[in-house]
């Protein structure tokens, strides 16, 4: 036996859910169609059930200890995150202190001359006169590159 193409739209039809047109559709439809006919009866009845089932309640002192144990729960929960988060934080620090020592170790590219011989100048009484010092200095740089 084929299934109706018209049972998907029992439910919405049900709830009030169908688009005006569909629902008029519909309506006609269902006169003539057992199956949707006993889609929107099951569903009648399972609503009705649901709506005339007993729910038993909870006593106020039983509700509180209930309340007062998933509270206790949330706050254990809460204090086992923030301690995880912790071990998290001081390794990822840990870890970049040990990066951080390991790349320090930054090997110093060789000065140019004219700086080296600044660094090196070792001035005294003789070769106070700035000019002498700076004559010097020049003294110490390679010959000038030109591009011809």
């Amino acid at each position: 036996m084929e299934t109706c193409d018209y049972i998907p739209w029992v439910g919405a039809y049900h709830d009030g859910e169908l688009p005006e047109d569909r629902r008029i559709e519909l309506e006609r439809h269902l006169p003539g169609c057992e199956q949707c006919l006993a889609e929107l009866d099951d569903l009648r009845q399972l609503s009705h059930m649901l709506a005339s089932e007993h729910r038993p309640s909870m006593a106020s002192a039983a509700a509180a200890r209930f309340h007062r144990h998933v509270d206790a729960m949330t706050e254990r929960s809460l204090v086992r995150f923030a301690e995880l988060l912790s071990g998290v934080a001081a390794a990822v620090l840990l870890a970049a202190g040990v990066w951080s020592v390991q790349t320090s170790e930054v090997v110093a590219e060789p000065l140019p001359n004219w700086q080296r011989a600044a660094v090196t100048l070792q001035p005294d009484s003789a070769t106070s006169n700035s000019l002498r010092n700076v004559e010097w200095i020049v003294s110490q740089l390679p010959p000038r590159q030109t591009n011809d």
